[in-house]
């Protein structure tokens, strides 16, 4: 169970943490807009991308609603990761022409 686990490290959150919030999603849009990648390459990593995003959502959700995972810090630290990644993913994505 996510959470429960306090001697590994969430694989989830660290995704999130070392490809999308240390740089603020730059290095992604650099990938799928700037990149001479294959379509299916930046196709593929677009959709991982939002795989992740998508289970941190529902994970949330799910963890939101234990009443003993609610208040546990990681849930917290993937709840304000995730909101942060967010955020700069559509900040980015306003700042660019495509």
């Amino acid at each position: 169970m996510f959470g429960k686990d306090t001697e590994n490290p969430s694989l989830l959150v660290n995704f999130i943490k070392d490809v999308l919030h240390e740089d603020k999603c730059e290095y992604l849009f650099k990938i799928m807009y700037d990149s001479t990648a294959l379509k299916d390459v930046r196709s593929q990593c677009g959709r991982t991308v939002a795989r992740v995003v998508t289970k941190a959502l529902k994970l949330i959700g799910v963890c939101r609603e234990d009443p003993e995972r609610k208040d546990l810090p990681i849930v917290a630290e993937l709840a304000t990761l995730i909101d942060e990644t967010l955020h700069n993913l559509f900040e980015v994505m306003s700042k660019r022409t495509f």
